[in-house]
This record gives structure tokens, C-alpha cells and sequence, in this order.
């Protein structure tokens, strides 16, 4: 059987152990609420990202149509030149 003095001396050691637990549930609570925060960060620019290559391809491709339609009023007004006996 446990004196008094040795029970008292459990217990407190129990309330350190208890007191770390809770220091380290904190510190490891507070890492992951960074971690989340860092993952929405990145999940936020990875968004901004993917719209900006969207908006990029679109923007190609209007500048592909606009090319080809350049590129098939000079072969027009070419042949058109060739009709005419004129040269190009």
C-alpha cells in the first residue's frame, strides 16, 4: 500500500504528464491549423492558377483565329493580285 506522501507525489506527477499532453495537443493543434491555412492557400492559388491558364488558352486560341483569318484574307487578296496580273 501507497503512503500518502508517495500518492501526492504520483498525482503530481500525473498532473505534469497531464499538463504536457495538453502543451503538446496545443503545439500539434496549432501545426495543423497552419497546415490547413498553408493548404488553402494553395489550394486558392492553384484556382487562380488553373483560371489564369484557362483565360491564357482562350486568349490563344482567338489569337489562332484571328491569325488564320489574316492568313486567309492575303491568300485572297493574292490571288485576287494574280487575277489582276499584278505582282505580289
Amino acid at each position: 500500500m501507497m503512503t500518502k506522501q508517495e500518492l501526492e507525489k504520483e498525482f503530481r506527477e500525473l498532473e505534469v504528464y497531464a499538463d504536457n499532453l495538453r502543451k503538446s495537443n496545443e503545439q500539434i493543434q496549432r501545426s495543423l491549423d497552419e497546415t490547413n491555412e498553408q493548404l488553402r492557400i494553395a489550394k486558392a492559388k492553384e484556382k487562380e492558377w488553373r483560371q489564369k491558364s484557362s483565360n491564357d488558352s482562350v486568349e490563344l486560341d482567338e489569337w489562332k483565329k484571328m491569325s488564320l483569318h489574316l492568313m486567309e484574307q492575303l491568300v485572297a487578296t493574292k490571288a485576287k493580285l494574280e487575277i489582276a496580273n499584278l505582282p505580289f
